[in-house]
C-alpha cells in the first residue's frame, strides 16, 4: 500500500499550480484519500490505522494562507453557542447542519436539496442526488458530486433524533424549524441566526466551508 500511497503523494503535488483548478482537484483528491480511509478505521474496522494521515503533502496556499478550517475545538464551541443562543424551535435543525457540515464533505446547496428518502441509517449513508440554491432545486455542481456520503455514528443518531421532532417526510432542512414550514431552508437566514450566537459568545465565524476543510483533513481526528 506504501507504494500506491507515494504515487498517489506524487500525483497531488503534481497537481499543484497546474491553470485554473489543478490546487481544486489536489484538495479533492486529498480530501477523498483521507476520509476514504477514516471510514475503513472508524466505521467498518477494516484497518488498524489511517495509513494516508499526516502524509498527504500540503497543498499550496490553499490549505491554510488563502483559506481556513476549524479546529475541533472550534466547532465545540459553535456547538455549545447554539445550544445557548438559538431559540429553542431552530436548535436541532441548527445542531443537524453543524454535525453534517463538521462530519460530511457536503455544501450548503447539497445539504438544502437533501430530502428524507436521501438517508439511509442501516447503510449510514447519505444519497447526494441534487442541489438547491436560493429554494431552486438543480444538479449538483459536477456530475462527481453525484455520490454515497458515508455518515459517522454521531451524524446518524443526530439525524434520527431531528427527524422524529420533524414531519419526516420531504425535505429534511426547510424553512427554518424543519418541523410545519416545508419551504426550502433559507441558509443565509440561517447563516444570520448563528452569527448572532456566535457573537454572544465572542466566537468567529469563518463561514461555511471552513467545515468543509476541516473534513477534507481533520475527519474524526
Amino acid at each position: 500500500m506504501e507504494k500506491e500511497l507515494n504515487q498517489v503523494r506524487t500525483a497531488i503535488t503534481a497537481l499543484q499550480g497546474v491553470g485554473n483548478n489543478g490546487d481544486t482537484h489536489a484538495v479533492r483528491i486529498k480530501a477523498f484519500m483521507t476520509s476514504f480511509f477514516s471510514y475503513a478505521v472508524d466505521e467498518l474496522g477494516i484497518l488498524a490505522a489511517n495509513p494516508a494521515l499526516g502524509k498527504m503533502p500540503r497543498i499550496g496556499r490553499t490549505d491554510r494562507a488563502k483559506t481556513y478550517a476549524y479546529l475541533e475545538t472550534e466547532t465545540k464551541q459553535i456547538r455549545d453557542a447554539v445550544r445557548k443562543h438559538i431559540a429553542e424551535e431552530h436548535r436541532e435543525l441548527a445542531s443537524t447542519l453543524l454535525t453534517l457540515g463538521s462530519y460530511t464533505s457536503l455544501s450548503k446547496s447539497e445539504l438544502a436539496g437533501l430530502d428524507w428518502e436521501d438517508f439511509d441509517p442501516v447503510e449510514k449513508v447519505l444519497y447526494v442526488r441534487r442541489s438547491r440554491v436560493e429554494g431552486k432545486e438543480g444538479h449538483t455542481k459536477t456530475k462527481a458530486r453525484v455520490r454515497k456520503q458515508p455518515l459517522n455514528g454521531v451524524s446518524v443518531q443526530q439525524l434520527l433524533h431531528y427527524k422524529s421532532k420533524t414531519l419526516g417526510t420531504g425535505l429534511i432542512f426547510c424553512g427554518i424549524t424543519g418541523a410545519f414550514d416545508r419551504r426550502p431552508l433559507n441558509f443565509k437566514y440561517f447563516e444570520k441566526l448563528l452569527k448572532a450566537a456566535l457573537q454572544k459568545e465572542n466566537v468567529p465565524w469563518h463561514g461555511w466551508h471552513a467545515f468543509r476543510r476541516a473534513f477534507a483533513t481533520n475527519l474524526y481526528h
